[in-house]
């Protein structure tokens, strides 16, 4: 029978073996045989001892965590087995799919005011375009930044001059907001609507 060899890779796999790590799964991490792995901790028992394997701590299901919904932000009491979803309601989770990070509202009017397509937009921030344009409306109108120039800048980009009729005709009569130089913007709009703009949960 052949002795232990003290290398690199022999070490890893003594001490994976020692914090209880199955023997399959150390061959498939290092691209070996199930085989050549346990005849190099067998080697290493004969010439050393047991090499004491610790056993592995199964994950507790008594515990209780608290996790807060990335659409609404609203605290949910869970236990430990049923952690690790993002929203509280499937209402939430649907919801979700309709709202836009503040940072990605910026990253999508930078990429339209580089030429980008609507399409590329989309496949990116993997949003219907509907919701990407809705909320970058919002968001100019919230600024003080929704001007005629700023939205032609951002709907007709320099590679795309003659979109005809105007692609953001649709969202003035869905928001019944026009922007700032339209004829059709109320004059006594003064204060901008506040966009409910979900948080990162780390901000």
């Amino acid at each position: 029978m052949a002795n232990y060899r003290t290398s690199p890779r022999n070490e890893v796999i003594i001490a994976a073996r020692r914090r209880g790590i199955a023997g399959p799964a150390i061959a498939t991490a290092l691209g070996m045989t199930s085989q050549r792995v346990h005849q190099i901790y067998q080697a290493f028992e004969r010439q050393n001892g047991n090499i004491g394997v610790v056993a592995r701590r199964k994950r507790s299901h008594y515990g209780r965590v608290l996790e807060r919904c990335e659409t609404c932000g609203a605290l949910t009491d869970r236990s430990v087995g049923e952690s690790g979803k993002r929203f509280c309601t499937p209402l939430c989770a649907n919801q979700s799919k309709r709202v836009l990070f503040a940072h990605h509202v910026e990253f999508a009017i930078s990429l339209r005011r580089n030429g980008e397509t609507w399409s590329h937009v989309k496949a990116l921030l993997k949003k219907d375009v509907q919701t990407i344009q809705k909320s970058i409306w919002y968001d100019l109108e919230r600024r003080g930044m929704l001007t005629t120039d700023l939205v032609k800048d951002i709907w007709k980009p320099a590679n795309h001059p003659n979109v005809k009729p105007p692609s953001w005709e649709w969202l003035i009569k869905s928001t019944r907001i026009a922007p700032i130089g339209d004829k059709r913007r109320d004059p006594n709009r003064t204060v901008a609507p506040v966009l409910k703009i979900t948080k990162r949960l780390d901000a």
